[in-house]
């Protein structure tokens, strides 16, 4: 199922995506390590944890936010072989998982976001 698929407002994939069992979630997870499929999971990972705890535990239980912050941490880090491999779209896809996994939401109807 490509990110495009779970975008924010269909929750729908997003459960879809979550009873596939946690199974799902490592490899995801995993793959954030990847030089070239990096990008990919963490918005896989950012897209998939919005309003969905399922996801979001699986993700945390598979070890996505080490993951996704070696990420950030080796895109600052000078001197590193990984340093210069990786990009900034890659940079902004892992923080905006690590946000929307620590985040909370509403319980609202259809859209977990917060109406204050």
């Amino acid at each position: 199922m490509p990110p495009s698929a779970l975008h924010t407002d269909n929750p729908v994939n997003r459960e879809k995506l979550a009873s596939h069992g946690k199974d799902i979630h490592q490899r995801i997870a995993d793959l954030v390590a990847s030089e070239k499929a990096s990008t990919i999971a963490s918005h896989l990972i950012y897209i998939a944890s919005f309003a969905n705890g399922e996801n979001q535990i699986g993700f945390f239980e598979a070890g996505a936010v080490t993951k996704l912050a070696s990420v950030i941490q080796d895109s600052a880090s000078q001197g590193q072989e990984r340093h210069n491999k990786i990009t900034p779209v890659q940079v902004m896809w892992a923080a905006a998982a690590l946000q929307n996994m620590a985040a909370s939401y509403c319980d609202t109807e259809d859209d977990g976001r917060c109406y204050w």
